[in-house]
């Protein structure tokens, strides 16, 4: 296939795949509006917006990690790359305390009167934070650990696809 035909399908192939998922959310969320009700809809997309933002900070933190531990896998040096592992679960330990931390001393002033969550809800909006919090420490103590499992699971399918396309 010539390379202009093939970027020409890719392109398609993309902005398809685009549309196809915006239909999907549009879907999705109608759905769980008419399933949780307006209040309750406020709280779920609130939640999900800071899990998002959660989740943005641990792969960026992630990325910074397997940065220097792919330089120091380059050049050789095992000791370094395990003192590099060792260090940057210190510091998203000590970042995911902080966060909590400064989470958990705001979280007063959030339910008292920055959201505006009905006081029926607020028992359940309180769990749901509670359990955030706890899913952000979870999250960034294992971001060190995903990039080994991601470069296991790499040098698993590689030589397998190697193998089955006949390379």
């Amino acid at each position: 296939m010539k390379s202009s035909r093939r970027i020409i399908v890719n392109t398609a192939a993309q902005y398809t795949r685009t549309v196809i998922g915006e239909k999907l959310i549009d879907w999705r969320q109608r759905i769980v509006l008419s399933a949780l009700g307006e209040n309750d809809f406020g709280t779920y997309s609130l939640v999900a917006g800071v899990v998002s933002m959660l989740s943005f900070l641990t792969n960026a933190l992630m990325a910074s990690t397997q940065r220097f531990v792919s330089y120091h896998q380059g050049k050789g040096n095992p000791k370094i790359v395990e003192h590099v592992f060792n260090n940057s679960l210190i510091l998203h330990l000590f970042i995911g305390i902080f966060l909590v931390a400064v989470l958990e001393v705001i979280e007063p002033l959030l339910f008292n009167g920055f959201l505006n969550i009905s006081q029926e809800r607020i028992g359940a909006a309180k769990i749901v934070y509670q359990q955030v919090l706890f899913m952000l420490m979870f999250s960034l103590l294992a971001a060190p650990f995903k990039l080994y499992w991601y470069r296991m699971k790499i040098s698993c399918i590689y030589p397998s696809l190697k193998f089955w396309m006949g390379y």
